[in-house]
């Protein structure tokens, strides 16, 4: 990988962590602020939504103007986020490393489970890491920050995705 994990605390490293708009994800900003208060090397900020959950050893907001999130997403070494498309590709068309954690409904954070299945189909996605659980979070940071910077994805979808897309709007 190009750097020991044990040189990692040596590192500095931004990293944003974001919710999206429309509801709060307690379960990943209490787990990365958990994460913040053993790394004091890394710079951490939370865009938080409607959390409930304020974090103690990272900078917040509950929200970002578009253009103050792109700015934090540039800045950042690494960006976490629940599996939400908006996320995914904003994060990797400029080139950064992304880690997700799916929202589950079974813990009440979406009405359904469609961020498992965007989780599961991208999963090979360059740049883009899935946590299974919030566990997760801290391997997958650590390995992201001693990798760098990634390749950025296309500006247009592939032909493919976009007939699949149809197909699975259609019902088909």
């Amino acid at each position: 990988i190009g750097v020991a994990f044990s040189r990692l605390d040596e590192i500095m490293a931004n990293i944003l962590v974001t919710v999206g708009t429309q509801v709060g994800f307690d379960r990943l900003v209490k787990e990365v602020d958990d994460i913040a208060s053993t790394h004091p090397e890394w710079h951490f900020f939370a865009q938080i939504g409607t959390g409930k959950y304020f974090p103690k050893h990272m900078n917040y907001a509950h929200s970002l103007t578009p253009s103050a999130l792109m700015h934090k997403t540039t800045s950042a070494d690494v960006v976490i986020a629940n599996a939400g498309m908006g996320s995914i590709l904003s994060t990797l068309s400029i080139g950064k490393r992304l880690i997700v954690l799916p929202r589950l409904s079974a813990l009440g954070e979406h009405r359904n489970d469609h961020q498992l299945a965007t989780a599961h189909h991208l999963r090979k996605t360059p740049g883009l890491y899935i946590a299974d659980s919030q566990g997760d979070i801290l391997n997958l940071l650590l390995e992201c920050i001693s990798l760098g910077g990634t390749d950025s994805i296309a500006d247009t979808a592939q032909p493919e995705l976009i007939d699949n897309i149809r197909c699975w709007m259609n019902g088909e």
